[in-house]
């Protein structure tokens, strides 16, 4: 028996800066401190402890520093956790748990973001679409165009991709005004 057997535990996640679990392990919860009895877990200064609440919701805290005891008598080798409490938040979020999602979507940890990112949430078809449709007067010549756009739209291999688009550019002659915007993005389609 140590002396840890006589204090209630309470199941912990530890959590890293860049938002993966470390371990799931139990401690012993104070204001300003975390015992860890168990003496395996990867645990560092900057970490997140989380414990689940009654409500749901998690309580944070931040670790400030991780002291390891060799242990000493009735006291086990463990981890003595000085922490700050971040507060509560909804259950795998806020803190180091980082949600990414939706166009133009990054994270940048401690570094710069030098990227650029165009997104449109209607696709290069349906753009190209509509531009025809309003720019080509004859009827004829729309369909024409329009049918070659929908073949490269539908095709599933590289090699019909590229004869619908040679067929397009073919019958755009008059119209490249209209589809010059659009070459470029119609060309990266084709390897997709």
């Amino acid at each position: 028996m140590t002396i840890f057997d006589h204090f209630p535990k309470t199941p912990i996640d530890i959590v890293a800066p860049d938002g993966t679990l470390r371990c799931s392990t139990t401690g012993i919860i104070s204001a300003n401190e975390i015992q860890v009895p168990d003496a395996s877990v990867d645990v560092e200064a900057g970490d997140e402890v989380r414990r689940l609440l009654p409500s749901g919701k998690e309580e944070v805290f931040i670790i400030r520093d991780a002291v390891y005891s060799d242990g000493l008598g009735p006291i086990p080798p463990h981890y003595s956790l000085k922490v700050f409490r971040k507060g509560s938040f909804a259950r795998h979020t806020g803190g180091h748990y980082i949600n990414v999602s939706g166009s133009n979507a990054r994270v940048n940890l401690h570094s710069t973001d030098n990227s650029t990112n165009t997104v449109s949430t209607t696709s290069i078809f349906a753009q190209v679409a509509s531009a025809i449709e309003q720019g080509v007067e004859d009827e004829a010549e729309r369909a024409t165009l329009l049918e070659a756009l929908k073949a490269i739209e539908a095709s599933n291999s590289a090699e019909g991709k590229g004869q619908a688009y040679q067929r397009l550019i073919a019958n755009a002659a008059n119209h490249m005004t209209i589809l010059a915007p659009f070459l470029g993005p119609l060309t990266q389609a084709l390897s997709q």
